[in-house]
């Protein structure tokens, strides 16, 4: 079975004894026994899947006079979850209020990872389930691999590789509902299969893809809130956003109006995709996008945790519009100097953070050479800080590049680096365009936008 497990760093506040006025069902419950305990006694946990995390719901310590087990959930209204024993590699398993599930196991077994759940009709079905997941992901990829391999042709070429994809969806469509009708009133049944199933396409003269990208989250459960016991929907957004958007600015915010606009029935549901969707931009640092949800979205920004509410604020500190945050380090001579009062005494400056030995870093030099040279004058100077731990390798780098700028360093491990840290660089280079009050004016922009903006301000 493939691992649908993925960290994320964002959390929900859950009601889920109801929702949103509806009452949900009875306690969730996992009773069994574990043969051939140690003598020193074992821990047995069990952990759900809710909003994007993995949360411990109860625990039972197994020893060799009691090796009975009995664990519940109270508040859970079904989904994935992951029995385990310390130590041990965990076992998903799907439990829900329509099914009891007893289970016996080796601990050796259970150590390793293996539980056989005999004839559970929830875990039958997701199993079964499993398997569509896996062909759909085959014919899609080979779908893809078509596309990009025999390149965008003519009209007709196109018009065929839409209907071969309609007609995979509605394959995958009719082996979904044959499983609905085999497992009724299972999770898999209830909530998996309706979140992989595609919509289906009434009106045949509109083009199937801009079809699908209007209507691909039409079918997904949001007000039921068992949606949020399985990663699927993530998963869902995933793809969503890869396939459907561009990946530019206007093109992201579009698609995640659609996916905020579709999950709104349901107020849990929105948060754990605002959620996910800020994790996204966190993890591939889009400075942008994470301003653009804190700006369109700020009470559902005020609802995810702490620690993330955190992360944006930081990442949000570095971007255009904000004032650089301090910065003096000690230059090749060994004089503390600082960005700060660099930039007010020019008309713009360009800090430039990098890495001896970075190939990015090399192939900008000449561009920043040329900016250097021709507008030095006027009132530019540039600020090249340098993560380098070793001194001679740094200096030696600098001769070089040529690097005739302003160039400081911390030589420092990165666990320590306050350029790193603070200013949250995740790769290099990484550029900082600012002007004469220390404001981030632009960020991360390189050739034609980058000879731009200093136009702008040295004309």
């Amino acid at each position: 079975m493939p691992n649908f497990i993925r960290p994320y760093t964002f959390v929900l506040l859950l009601c889920l004894l109801f929702t949103e006025g509806k009452v949900l069902f009875a306690a969730i419950s996992l009773n069994g026994k574990i043969s051939n305990p140690p003598t020193s006694g074992a821990l047995l946990k069990l952990d759900r899947f809710v909003a994007g995390d993995f949360l411990p719901v109860d625990s039972a310590f197994i020893t060799q006079a009691n090796n009975v087990f009995s664990l519940s959930d109270p508040v859970g209204s079904g989904g994935l979850y992951m029995i385990s024993l310390k130590g041990g590699n965990p076992v998903e398993i799907i439990l829900s209020t329509e099914e009891r599930l007893t289970v016996q196991a080796d601990y050796g077994a259970l150590m390793a990872g293996q539980l056989s759940l005999g004839q559970s009709k929830e875990n039958i079905a997701y199993y079964d389930f499993i398997d569509i997941i896996q062909m759909d992901d085959s014919i899609q990829d080979a779908l893809k691999r078509k596309r990009y391999n025999e390149g965008e042709k003519d009209a007709l070429y196109l018009n065929k590789l839409q209907a071969d994809m309609e007609a995979s969806h509605q394959f995958i469509n009719a082996a979904l509902q044959q499983l609905r009708l085999k497992y009724p009133k299972t999770f898999t049944a209830d909530i998996l299969c309706k979140l992989l199933a595609y919509p289906v396409r009434q009106d045949k003269n509109k083009d199937y893809i801009p079809f699908l990208k209007e209507n691909y989250f039409q079918l997904v459960p949001f007000d039921d809130s068992r949606i949020m016991g399985h990663p699927l929907l993530l998963d869902k957004i995933d793809t969503y956003l890869k396939e459907y958007s561009a990946m530019t600015l206007p093109s992201l915010q579009a698609a995640i109006e659609k996916v905020m606009e579709a999950s709104q029935s349901s107020k849990m549901a929105q948060q754990m995709v605002y959620g996910h969707l800020l994790d996204i931009f966190l993890r591939n640092h889009t400075d942008a996008m994470l301003q653009y949800m804190a700006d369109k979205y700020p009470v559902l920004l005020q609802g995810v945790k702490p620690a993330v509410l955190q992360e944006v604020k930081n990442a949000l500190r570095l971007t255009p519009g904000q004032l650089f945050p301090a910065l003096a380090l000690k230059d090749t001579l060994g004089n503390q100097l600082s960005v700060g009062k660099i930039a007010a005494a020019n008309k713009i400056t360009l800090v430039f953070f990098w890495i001896s030995g970075c190939e990015n870093c090399e192939s900008k030099l000449n561009q920043l050479n040329t900016l250097y040279h021709q507008y030095r004058s006027k009132g530019l100077e540039i600020v090249g800080v340098s993560l380098d731990q070793n001194e001679g390798l740094w200096k030696q780098s600098i001769r070089q590049g040529p690097m005739p700028w302003l160039n400081i360093s911390e030589l420092v491990e990165p666990a320590t680096s306050k350029a790193m840290n603070e200013f949250k660089v995740y790769a290099t280079p990484t550029l900082f365009l600012l002007d004469s009050t220390g404001k981030i004016v632009e960020k991360n922009i390189w050739n034609e936008g980058l000879i731009s903006s200093v136009k702008k301000y040295l004309p």
